[in-house]
């Protein structure tokens, strides 16, 4: 059966890091991102959630916990085994 073309996808082992975005400006950052996830082999899932304070979190998902931890290290990130939190 068809899937539409969407990729299975298994979220139960899965890590997340939130970055503040106040703008969605990643400025030159995007670029280092995306090559992060093609070195370890990751999947590049990303989201935001919306904030009153005029920003977004943006969430990035990660199978492996220590690439997360790698992630948030490297780009100032902050490493949440759960979608939601209260901020």
């Amino acid at each position: 059966m068809s899937s539409g073309g969407a990729t299975s996808t298994n979220f139960a082992n899965v890590s997340y890091v939130r970055l503040w975005m106040p703008g969605l400006d990643f400025g030159d950052e995007w670029g280092e991102m995306v090559q992060f996830y093609q070195e370890r082999g990751e999947r590049l899932l990303a989201g935001y959630s919306e904030a009153a304070d005029h920003g977004v979190w943006m969430i990035f998902s990660f199978h492996k916990l220590t690439n997360a931890e790698d992630f948030a290290e490297r780009f100032g990130g902050e490493v949440t085994d759960v979608w939601r939190w209260s901020s």
